[in-house]
């Protein structure tokens, strides 16, 4: 199953950023696209990705395999041409990954006069 991964600027979001993921997979005549906000944590090789809410899920149904095919092809070209890049590893469900640590007080209250 072909997962894509976008993390860029989002000048609507509170912070700047906005990160999304797409899984696009293929059986038979069917088509499964699952997409929705992910957090992002590590970097590289060892980077974890995780869905922050459930996904949204579509099927799309084709008359045949062939144009199944050919759906998915276009879908993974779509996402590429959006910028998004593929992604190898899982994306887990918020429910396993790790808690977030608390700031410290210091972090928090910013810089000192």
């Amino acid at each position: 199953m072909p997962k894509f991964l976008r993390i860029g600027i989002h000048q609507s979001n509170v912070s700047g950023y906005t990160s999304k993921a797409w899984c696009v997979r293929r059986v038979g005549t069917a088509i499964f696209l699952k997409w929705g906000a992910v957090e992002v944590q590590g970097a590289g090789d060892g980077r974890k990705v995780y869905w922050t809410r459930l996904p949204q899920e579509k099927t799309i149904r084709c008359g045949s395999a062939q144009r199944a095919q050919d759906y998915a092809k276009a879908a993974i070209a779509r996402r590429r041409n959006h910028r998004y890049e593929p992604l190898a590893g899982p994306i887990a469900s918020i429910s396993s990954a790790p808690p977030k640590k608390p700031q410290s007080s210091a972090m928090r209250a910013g810089p000192r006069s």
